[in-house]
């Protein structure tokens, strides 16, 4: 079960604030959060999954309007409670 780094970076783009951690700002281009150094290996996919504003930066970076990332979310969380296809779920938000 994975979020794939195209999903992340979409959110990114929508406004979500990636945690870097420990540095508070990035040496690549001096925000505090951003995705520059981000680091996708050292994430499990729990740490997008479960944080709503992942969602709703997602939403905003695929140019969706409304409470559309709610819905999205559950779809996701359904899938990994069912075993269900993940990748499939991302290839379809993704288009």
């Amino acid at each position: 079960m994975t979020i794939q780094k195209a999903a992340i970076e979409r959110a990114i783009k929508g406004g979500w604030a990636v945690d870097l951690g420990v540095r508070s700002t990035c040496l690549k281009c001096d925000k505090r959060l951003c995705g520059c150094q981000f680091r996708w290996e050292e994430r499990s996919w729990k740490d997008f999954a479960l944080d709503p504003s992942f969602w709703q930066a997602l939403d905003k970076g695929l140019g969706e309007r409304g409470y559309i990332w709610d819905d999205r979310a559950r779809v996701f969380y359904d899938l990994i409670l069912t075993g269900g296809d993940t990748d499939k779920f991302w290839a379809d938000q993704l288009v």
